[in-house]
C-alpha cells in the first residue's frame, strides 16, 4: 500500500493524520509507520470517535494526547506493546468501561490523565509503572485508592477526586514524595488514616466531601502544607489551634461544614500564620473565635459551578475496530 501523502508529512503531524483516516484503511497505516509515529497529539478537536485498536501497532509512539476529543466507547486492551510510550492524556472524553490490565506493562509510563470521563471499575494495580502524575479526576472508579506503582517514591502527583473509592490503603505509606493529594468527592468514610499524617513532602492535602470523621489531632504533621480542604465531612471535637499555626506555609484553610466544637485554647492566632491568605469556617464558634478572620470565596465559586450540568451525549452505535493483523473488509 502507497501512502504518499503520509510519506510526505512532518513527523509530528503523522499520527494526527492516522487517526483521522477512514477506520478502513488504520490498521495498514499503522504497520506501515509503526517505527515513524512518536506522538499522537490532537486536542480539543470533535473527533467523535472510538480509540482504534490498531494504536497497538504503533510502538514507536511515546506521547498520546487527545484531549477533549469526544473519543467515545472503551480503551482497548493493547496498550501492554507500546513500550515506548511516557504520557498518556485523555482527559475530558467520553471514554467508559474499566481501564485496561494491559497499562500494568507500561513500565515508561510518567504521566496519566483520565480526568472527566465515565470510566468505572476497580482501577488495577500498575505495578511496573514508573508513575510521576496521575489525574483520574470525575470518573465513576470504585474501591481502594489507587497506590500500588512500580516505583511508588515517584509519584508527585495523585488527583482521583470525585469518583466512588471508599478506602485509602495502608499502601499510601510508600509514596514518600507525593506533593498533592486530592480525593475529594468519594465516599470514604473513616478517620484521617495515619498513613496520610506521614506523608511529609504534602503541600496540598484535599479530601473534602468524603464523610471523614474524627479528629484533626496530628496534622501538623505535615509541616510543608500549602493549602488543607477537610470541608464538607463529619469532623467533630476541638480543632488543635496549636499544631494549624504550626504550618507555616499554609496559604488556604477549608473546615466548612463540620461539627467541630471550637478551638483549642479557645482561639486561633492568624498573626502567627502570616501567610494564610483564605480561609472557610462555619459562622459558629469556630468562626468567631479566629483573631483576624480571613473570607473565602471558594465555596460561593463551588455552588455557581454546582448549577452548570454536564455536556451529556449518548453511546454511538458500536463500530468494529481495525487490529494489527488485517484490515477491515
Amino acid at each position: 500500500m502507497h501512502l504518499p501523502d503520509f510519506e510526505e508529512g512532518s513527523e509530528h503531524n503523522l499520527g494526527r493524520l492516522w487517526l483521522l483516516i477512514p477506520q478502513l484503511y488504520q490498521s495498514a497505516v499503522a504497520r506501515e509507520l509503526a517505527g515513524r509515529i512518536t506522538s499522537i497529539d490532537y486536542k480539543y478537536k470533535r473527533v467523535k470517535k472510538r480509540l482504534p485498536e490498531s494504536i497497538g501497532c504503533l510502538t514507536a509512539v511515546e506521547r498520546i494526547e487527545l484531549d477533549g476529543c469526544k473519543l467515545r466507547g472503551t480503551i482497548p486492551d493493547v496498550f501492554g506493546a507500546l513500550s515506548n510510550l511516557t504520557t498518556v492524556l485523555l482527559p475530558e472524553n467520553l471514554l467508559t468501561g474499566a481501564l485496561p490490565s494491559s497499562f500494568s506493562l507500561l513500565s515508561g509510563l510518567r504521566h496519566l490523565n483520565l480526568s472527566r470521563n465515565r470510566l468505572s471499575g476497580e482501577f488495577p494495580a500498575l505495578p511496573n509503572s514508573n508513575l510521576e502524575r496521575i489525574y483520574i479526576s470525575s470518573n465513576q472508579f470504585t474501591g481502594p485508592l489507587p497506590t500500588v506503582f512500580g516505583n511508588p517514591r515517584k509519584l508527585t502527583m495523585l488527583w482521583a477526586d470525585e469518583n466512588r473509592f471508599t478506602d485509602i490503603p495502608a499502601s499510601i505509606s510508600e509514596l514518600t514524595s507525593l506533593d498533592e493529594l486530592v480525593i475529594s468527592g468519594n465516599t470514604i468514610s473513616s478517620e484521617i488514616p495515619s498513613e496520610i499524617l506521614n506523608l511529609r513532602a504534602l503541600t496540598v492535602l484535599e479530601m473534602s466531601g468524603c464523610s471523614m470523621f474524627g479528629t484533626l489531632t496530628g496534622i501538623g504533621a505535615l509541616r510543608n502544607l500549602e493549602s488543607l480542604d477537610f470541608s464538607d465531612n463529619q469532623f467533630n471535637g476541638v480543632i488543635p489551634s496549636h499544631e494549624i499555626e504550626s504550618l507555616q506555609g499554609l496559604r488556604a484553610l477549608h473546615l466548612i461544614r463540620n461539627q467541630f466544637s471550637g478551638w483549642e485554647g479557645g482561639m486561633l492566632d492568624l498573626a502567627r500564620m502570616p501567610n494564610l491568605a483564605s480561609m472557610c469556617l462555619d459562622r459558629e464558634d469556630p468562626r468567631n473565635q479566629v483573631n483576624g478572620y480571613r473570607h473565602c470565596q471558594k465555596w460561593s465559586h463551588r455552588d455557581q459551578n454546582n448549577d452548570s450540568d454536564q455536556e451529556s451525549e449518548s453511546e454511538p452505535e458500536s463500530e468494529p475496530d481495525s487490529d494489527c493483523g488485517s484490515d477491515s473488509e
